[in-house]
């Protein structure tokens, strides 16, 4: 989304980075640190952005 405004224009984020700051605090602080396998992963595609929390199956 662009906001414009007389002769220049402005990027206005989809998410606010705060917003995207607390949600990656909120994996990080919610993963299991007993299982060394439990992984923060942080995808970033063209329209959405996803932040998961995956466990080995192997490791169990």
């Amino acid at each position: 989304m662009y906001k414009i405004e007389k002769l220049q224009s402005e990027e206005i984020p989809d998410i606010l980075y705060v917003e995207l700051r607390e949600a990656i605090v909120n994996a990080v602080c919610h993963r299991d640190y007993f299982d060394k396998s439990a992984n923060v992963h942080i995808e970033v595609f063209d329209d959405r952005i996803e932040i998961s929390i995956s466990e080995d199956c192997q490791a169990a």
